[in-house]
């Protein structure tokens, strides 16, 4: 990922810098489950599904980034911030605008 935080520039275009979003996360979960370290047989992971998840990895996965979400729209409304308003992705009210891998 070093590589990639090199490439980032103030001048990128948003769809550009999406693209190395994008890349970031396939390098980071092309190596996730080297992170795992106990009971490989119940939490063996291949690849990031969602809605539903698809094994007990990326049904964690899924549950820890609900309460991530939670706790920073929490934050973000605590200080008076919306969180439906985003820099990289659309922004629609009710909807947030950043989403989990």
């Amino acid at each position: 990922m070093a590589h990639l935080s090199g490439e980032l520039k103030p001048t990128l275009a948003v769809s550009e810098l999406r693209g190395y979003e994008g890349e970031a996360a396939r390098t980071y979960f092309s190596v996730f489950d080297h992170l795992i370290v106990g009971d490989k047989e119940s939490f063996a992971f291949k690849n990031r599904s969602r809605r539903p998840p698809l094994d007990n990895v990326n049904a964690l996965l899924s549950f820890v980034y609900t309460l991530l979400t939670h706790d920073m729209t929490a934050a973000l409304k605590t200080v008076g911030l919306d969180p439906a308003v985003g820099y990289l992705h659309v922004e629609r009210p009710g909807v947030l605008a950043w989403r989990w891998i």
